[in-house]
């Protein structure tokens, strides 16, 4: 009986399909090593396509014990493993090819075990870590369908072995390397946190809330207040910073939104047109009930680049406002919260009230959480 090769004799198209799912492997693999870099030193608002929602989200493994091996992120092993299929497909032999299919069955067995792991203990699912799921299980497919060879080489297994701690070492020491700059920058920071002068929290709470985890917001060991402009493109990035810091906190933070429109329409402090539609916007969120703020909050900031008179009118038709939004008495509401603004001097948005202390911009979201986990530790 001749015996079957998926790298020799199997059809083209088996061929070729193996190495498309082998490069998929490669290619899955980088992307989930990069987003263990950025969950371990994050350069951004830590925002990921991979993160659909609460339940399909990347992070989920990002943050779990299955992450890393001895301090190695566990894609560097899946990345491994597509390379070497790679090496088999472009360099056929008999003893690669058992060795190839005996690790796609030890490899599979271990993407369903990730798999299950997920689903039942950690309640959910890593799309990019499934799609290289589907193709360890389809290159084991591969392999079973063309192959009869399954013996391992343990010559081969010792090579691939020697090939693997190459990457796994630098990485390891990469890590480890990053981690002790970070504790240095880390240091840094609080230190220079610590040397903005205690302004003390806005003299009156606001009644439009983002995240209420104590009734009374002087309450809460965490407690943020947000000067901002619905025009304001890096206001924007700071409603998405703000929402994975309510998230993160939830339970210890309080973060409470105040106005501060970039339009000479509402503030003094403005001489010129700059943002046309903020002040607008600020009432027309005004005339929504406290419980909804949250939602007209993000509704405005997804919708910033169609802010107009007839999108701000719809959207108050949408929300059953717009008689609120047609009276005068919306803009006295917005600048009763607007004027607290005078006791910081500020001047640009966003701006961030941190338990007294001002902070200007939307800094990254790794270092408001450098800032509030010291914040923390000292309660």
């Amino acid at each position: 009986m001749t015996s079957r090769s998926l790298y020799y004799n199997a059809s083209f198209n088996w061929k070729l399909f193996f190495g498309i799912v082998a490069l998929a492997m490669v290619g899955v693999s980088i992307y989930m090593t990069n987003h263990y870099y950025e969950s371990l030193f994050p350069t951004g608002v830590g925002g990921s396509f991979c993160n659909i929602s609460t339940w399909l989200n990347c992070d989920v493994t990002m943050g779990s014990a299955a992450s890393s091996i001895f301090g190695v992120p566990t894609a560097i092993f899946g990345l491994m493993m597509g390379v070497f299929f790679l090496i088999g497909f472009l360099l056929p032999k008999q003893h690669l090819e058992g060795t190839n299919h005996f690790l796609a069955i030890i490899n599979f067995a271990g993407c369903l075990a990730l798999f299950f792991y997920s689903i039942f203990w950690l309640k959910g699912l890593c799309p990019m870590c499934f799609a290289y799921y589907v193709a360890s299980g389809l290159a084991l497919l591969c392999f079973y369908k063309t192959s009869s060879f399954k013996k391992p080489s343990w010559k081969v297994l010792t090579a691939y072995a020697l090939l693997t701690a190459i990457p796994a070492g630098f990485i390891y020491a990469d890590i480890v390397g990053k981690n002790k700059n970070n504790d240095l920058y880390k240091i840094s920071l609080i230190k220079e946190f610590d040397r903005l002068k205690n302004l003390g929290d806005p003299d009156t709470p606001s009644s439009f809330v983002l995240e209420k985890s104590f009734d009374n917001f002087s309450e809460a060991p965490l407690r943020m207040s947000i000067f901002s402009d619905f025009q304001c493109p890096m206001c924007g990035r700071m409603a998405e910073i703000g929402a994975k810091l309510a998230e993160a906190y939830r339970g210890s933070i309080n973060i409470q939104y105040y106005f501060f429109p970039l339009d000479n329409d509402c503030n003094p402090e403005i001489k010129r047109v700059f943002h046309p539609f903020a002040c607008q916007a600020a009432y027309l969120s005004a005339c929504v009930p406290t419980e909804k703020f949250l939602a007209i909050h993000d509704h405005l900031f997804e919708g910033q680049s169609m802010l107009s008179s007839n999108w701000l009118t719809e959207t108050a038709k949408t929300y059953g406002v717009s008689e609120c939004y047609a009276k005068k008495e919306s803009k006295a509401k917005v600048m009763k919260n607007f004027n607290n603004y005078r006791k910081y001097n500020i001047q640009s948005t966003p701006t961030i009230i941190i338990n007294g202390r001002k902070i200007e911009g939307a800094i990254p979201l790794n270092n408001f959480k450098i800032i509030l986990d010291e914040l923390l530790k000292r309660k």
